[in-house]
């Protein structure tokens, strides 16, 4: 496991990939590069462990499950931006320059019954794993889903909670307003 300081995400169009800067204790940079592919695998896998760590929604009725979903991740999100956790857009600062980003082959993510996890990144050469709370892994499932959306890729996500918070097939009237 890595102790890391700060973990970075970013769309490259000219790449067509999402480049992962992960600053680590140690005072070195993991530098990933996360394919169309491996993003369509791990965002459902992050989502299922999310919503099986959610106590509310498990108690919720099935057709409000989705929603209770949505709200608890919109609140998550918001917590860690808020507790000054996270930072998003032009306030994260960039992490040390590294020579060259490695393709991640695999991503595989280890759920804990409270909804945190551990995301592995494995490469050719290297592998490094990070543990996120179940607020930070909400985290970086939001900017994970904001770089998809951003990229233009068509991913079936299959999760309306999810898809929902990112702007894609909520299934709402856009000319509604809740305000």
């Amino acid at each position: 496991m890595t102790n890391f300081r700060q973990i970075q995400l970013r769309y490259d169009p000219v790449e067509d990939r999402i480049r992962v800067q992960i600053a680590v204790g140690s005072g070195g940079t993991a530098d990933l590069w996360l394919t169309r592919r491996l993003v369509g695998e791990l965002l459902p896998a992050m989502a299922k462990s999310l919503a099986k760590g959610s106590k509310t929604a498990g108690r919720t009725l099935p057709e409000w499950r989705d929603e209770v979903l949505s709200f608890e991740h919109q609140r998550a999100v918001n917590e860690v931006v808020s507790s000054g956790r996270a930072k998003l857009g032009a306030e994260a600062t960039e992490p040390e320059p590294t020579t060259r980003a490695e393709i991640a082959r695999t991503v595989g993510l280890r759920c804990h019954p409270d909804g945190s996890g551990r995301l592995a990144f494995n490469t050719e050469s290297d592998s490094v794993a990070i543990d996120l709370d179940a607020d930070r892994l909400h985290m970086v499932c939001a900017l994970l889903m904001k770089l998809v959306t951003q990229a233009g890729w068509a991913l079936p996500i299959g999760v309306p909670w999810l898809q929902e918070q990112a702007g894609l097939h909520s299934g709402r009237d856009p000319k509604h307003s809740d305000a």
